[in-house]
Formats: C-alpha cells, sequence, structure tokens
C-alpha cells in the first residue's frame, strides 16, 4: 500500500477518460460517520451495509472474525461463486489488485462527489467520503485515493466491504452508470447472510443483474462482461440495457436462449461432442437444458474438438454460422467455414456460399462416422491402408471407422500412397 501525508488533498474533477468516453468528475464509496461534541468518530459503517440494514432489512456474512478485509471479500464471493462465478473470478482480481492501485492518504477531507443520490442518515452523523475512485490517465496515477485517517477506523468488516464497492462500482461505471445506488443495491445483497430469491437460481441473479442495469449472462462458460459495453459514435458508452441482452430459459431456469448485439467476445461453452470457443460480434446462442450450446451464429473464430477430430472455424463475415441437430441417435454438425481435422489431417472449408461440410458423430463416442464435404482437396488414410483424394471440384462423402480411418468414400479416387 502507498501512504503520503499530505496538508491538503484536491480532487481533481475535469480528466478526461476513455472509460465514459467524456468527463471522469471521480466516484467513489463512503461511509456513515458519527462523531461526538469534541468531532472524535464515534462509530462508521460503510454506507452500503447502513442501507443493506434498514431499507433491504438484510443481515450480513462477512465470514469468521479472524479474518482480514481481503479474506472477507473473497469469502463473500465464494459463497455466491456457483451462481455467480464470473464475478466471483472477475471481481476477486480486482480486488487482489486493489491495494496496489490505491494511494492512502492521511489529513485530507474528501469533497463529496454526489454521486450517492438520495441517502437518508440519522441525525447526528453525516455521510463522508472516503474512496475517490478515478481511471488513471497519466504514468504514476493510481486509481484509487482513500482517506487513511477513515480506513483506519474501519473494521475488517467494513473494509471488505468499502473494497467490494469499489470493484462492483468499477464495473457499473463502464456501462455508465452516473450514481452508486445500483451498486450499492448489489453489494448489499452479495453480502447478505439472509436465504433470497436473487440468489435462488441462475435465472434470479441474471434478472436481478439486468435490473440493475449490469450485464447478465452468468453461467455455462458465458462470460457476462461481454455483453458491453458498446460505444456510439461519439465513443460514449451505450449502456447494454439500451441495447437489450434477450434470456430465455427453460422450465428448471437454465438458459436455453441468449442474444446480444453488444456482444464482444464469448468464452467456452460445453457441447456434447467437446467444447467450442468463439469470440463474437454479436450472438444468438441457443443452449439446452444440460447446459451444452446446441447453435451459435455469428461466430468470428473458436474450435470444436473432441478426442477423434478438431474443427477450426474463422469468420469472414456476418454470414457464418455453426449449428447440430441429432438425427437418428447421432450428431449432426455444419460448419460453413474454417478447418477440420481428421487424425491431424486438414481438410479446408472454403470461405463462399457453395461450401460448407457436414460432419456425422457417433453419440456412444462422438467419433465422426461420416464426412460430408464441398472443400478444397483432401488427403485421408483408409482402413486398408490406401489414400483416398477429393477432386479439386464436386463433393465427397466419406464413411468412417471410429479412429477416423475412411471406410468408404463417394465422390473420392483411392491411390495407393
Amino acid at each position: 500500500m502507498k501512504f503520503q501525508n499530505v496538508l491538503y488533498f484536491c480532487v481533481m474533477a475535469n480528466i478526461a477518460t476513455t472509460a465514459l468516453g467524456g468527463v471522469d468528475h471521480g466516484n467513489g464509496g463512503g461511509a456513515v460517520v458519527c462523531r461526538d461534541s469534541s468531532n472524535n468518530v464515534t462509530s462508521i459503517e460503510v454506507l452500503d451495509f447502513y442501507e443493506q440494514r434498514n431499507q433491504l432489512h438484510l443481515d450480513r456474512d462477512m465470514g469468521p472474525n479472524n479474518l482480514n478485509w481481503t479474506e472477507k471479500a473473497h469469502y463473500v464471493l465464494e459463497r455466491r461463486k456457483s451462481i455467480a462465478p464470473f464475478r466471483s473470478n472477475y471481481w476477486g482480481n480486482q480486488i487482489d489488485q486493489f491495494a496496489n492501485e490505491a494511494l492512502f492518504l492521511q489529513g485530507v477531507v474528501f469533497d463529496q462527489l454526489h454521486d450517492t443520490g438520495n441517502v437518508y442518515i440519522p441525525v447526528g452523523c453525516a455521510f463522508e467520503q472516503v474512496v475517490v475512485q478515478q481511471t488513471p490517465t497519466l504514468p504514476r496515477e493510481t486509481r484509487y485515493k482513500v482517506n487513511k485517517d477513515l480506513w483506519d477506523l474501519m473494521d475488517e468488516d467494513n473494509r471488505a466491504g468499502l473494497v467490494l464497492h469499489e470493484v462492483i462500482y468499477r464495473e457499473a461505471i463502464t456501462y455508465g452508470h452516473e450514481d452508486s445506488i445500483r451498486s450499492r443495491y448489489l453489494n448489499g445483497l452479495w453480502t447478505s447472510a439472509d436465504v433470497i430469491t436473487e440468489f435462488s437460481s441462475l435465472k434470479q441473479v441474471n434478472i436481478l443483474l439486468q435490473a440493475a442495469h449490469f450485464a447478465a449472462g452468468e453461467g455455462f462458460g458465458c462470460n457476462p462482461w461481454l455483453f458491453g459495453p458498446t460505444r456510439d459514435r461519439n465513443g460514449k458508452v451505450v449502456p447494454d440495457w439500451d441495447q437489450p441482452l434477450s434470456l430465455k430459459y427453460h422450465d428448471n431456469e437454465m438458459i436455453n436462449w441468449i442474444r446480444g448485439s453488444v456482444v464482444q467476445s464469448i468464452g467456452n461453452f460445453n457441447t456434447p461432442f467437446g467444447q467450442i470457443a468463439a469470440d463474437c460480434l454479436s450472438v444468438d446462442a441457443h443452449i439446452n437444458e444440460q447446459g451444452d450450446l446446441t447453435a451459435v451464429s455469428p461466430v468470428k473464430d473458436g474450435y470444436l474438438k473432441s478426442n477423434q477430430f478438431a474443427v477450426n472455424v474463422t469468420k469472414h463475415n456476418l454470414d457464418f454460422s455453426f449449428t447440430y441437430s441429432v438425427v437418428n441417435d447421432e450428431y449432426r454438425i455444419i460448419v460453413e467455414s474454417g478447418e477440420i481435422y481428421v487424425q491431424n489431417q486438414k481438410i479446408t472449408i472454403e470461405n463462399n456460399p457453395n461450401a460448407n461440410a457436414r460432419l456425422t458423430l457417433r453419440k456412444s463416442d462422438r467419433s465422426i462416422s461420416n464426412l460430408w464435404a464441398s472443400t478444397s482437396a483432401f488427403k485421408l488414410k483408409g482402413v486398408n491402408g490406401k489414400w483416398y483424394n477429393r477432386p479439386a471440384l464436386g463433393g465427397a462423402s466419406l464413411d468412417l471407422a471410429s479412429d477416423g480411418l475412411v471406410l468408404s468414400c463417394h465422390g473420392c479416387t483411392q491411390t495407393s500412397n
């Protein structure tokens, strides 16, 4: 941590930032501070916790008393990890970096930033700014400025709550939030000890995130951060609730359909035959009740793989799509562009409307039973030791053994080497 004694500290209010594509006046967290007639602090509580008790009527669970503030913050995130895995990792990484990104200042008073909205403070107490957060724009600048005098008076629970507020608010700022109301609300729910509906299922936590104007999409490897932000022509953030992310659910409240117009990339999805990793400009994804991806379009680049084959796909335009269906107890996959590797032998799928490949997989072991391709020339080895070549023109249909060797081929020529 960095410490500095100063006689005064002025919060600069007109620093340009790429985070909002405009002017960064600073944001940050504070506490309800009560003082005696001699101005000595008699109590201090993070505003999020004060509102949690008095407005949300929830108790908090910050873990055992012997934990320090970092451990307590991670304790909170770990409790919610099964239902919100991305936030647990994303916020957790920022918590670990907080001390390195913070400048602790003594003998200072921070101007109130007026980003709290309407707050209701008990008589004899006041809201006091404890942290100012600004996106660094120059070398050696720090993201967080912390009032060390107030920080030192906080117990470990309140320190953890304050840092959680900052990392939650940091994400909110990227969506264009201009006050901390929704961030404090999320912090109050995330740290609550109560069993609450908002964390009862994947559907409910996504409803909570969308209501708070945060990107949803928790679960099944789908990275919710990547559903925003996007920017307009002037560089201003367009919040993702103005570019709707649509989610539909199965009866068991697991996601079965995602559509987002602001997706920049997407993480790994499970499929019945392996994984797909994709970098999307936008996405229309279908997911079955087991959390397996069944279709996604369009895809920029990614891969499909199993023990016996791999498909690398490269998106050259928005017409690319990958789909699969189940026919006669087999999986059928359509790949419109990219490369297929069968036993490490490459088949290129050209990027034109007439070029694609259809793979039929055995449901038992996900091995290819048939490969139909309208592709560039290929050369594959057969079970008889012969090699099969596809002519330069026309399509070919190959029946394959479970080890990837050709059983028969229609539209191929057989050679001795």
